[in-house]
């Protein structure tokens, strides 16, 4: 239920799932590659850039079509999510950083795969039945 993410507003944060009505997000999976990922690195990875601003000038780039810059003190969505994963190994993007991909790009790597079973749970939400 912990969930590490680049905000407008807050910035990077750290925040608890409350709950999943209404929300279905795209969930992704990596690959197992033995002696791959290293996950302690991605936490500590994490927990280093909580407080990060948000990278608005870096979105307007992509929406403007003007070649985008690295801001080193802020973050955007798919931005730290790259940076996070390469931080534990795995580069999602041959030949590209971070801070050069748009959004959707992000999701074309190839080693990502997407969640359905978990997409599904979202999308309908099992409810309780309490008699």
């Amino acid at each position: 239920g912990t969930i590490y993410e680049a905000y407008p507003r807050r910035g990077v944060r750290k925040t608890t799932l409350k709950s999943n009505v209404g929300v279905t997000p795209m969930v992704f999976k990596l690959p197992a590659i033995v002696g791959g990922p290293n996950v302690w690195n991605t936490k500590v990875f994490l927990e280093k850039e909580l407080g990060t601003k948000y990278a608005y000038w870096g979105i307007a780039c992509f929406i403007l079509g003007i070649k985008p810059r690295r801001s080193k003190k802020r973050y955007f969505c798919s931005e730290f999510v790259f940076d996070a994963v390469r931080a534990g190994g795995l580069d999602l993007q041959d030949r590209v950083e971070g801070w050069q991909l748009r959004p959707d790009e992000l999701s074309w790597s190839p080693l990502l795969t997407i969640d359905y079973a978990t997409q599904f749970q979202w999308r309908y939400p099992l409810t309780s039945t309490k008699s």
